[in-house]
């Protein structure tokens, strides 16, 4: 997913939501943030594993690794 389709589906959120993008992104970013702070180990093993630029995914890097995850499983892939 390019930075072009992303902004476009926080445009969507927010005009079916009626409200801000910014509202969108800081709500995504919220919820990311709670379950990055899970401490279970499986799941810090898969934050873990999240391909990112820096110490921690952006929102962006986060839905595209969520994204191709859920394309592979529903391809039959096995993305665990």
């Amino acid at each position: 997913m390019n930075q072009k389709q992303f902004k476009k589906i926080l445009h969507q959120i927010a005009a079916d939501n009626n409200v801000t993008v910014e509202e969108v992104r800081r709500d995504m970013e919220f919820a990311m943030n709670e379950a990055k702070n899970n401490p279970d180990p499986t799941a810090q093993a898969k934050w873990a594993a999240i391909p990112c630029k820096g110490e921690s995914p952006t929102l962006e890097e986060f839905i595209t690794h969520v994204a191709g995850t859920i394309k592979r499983d529903m391809e039959g892939g096995n993305a665990k």
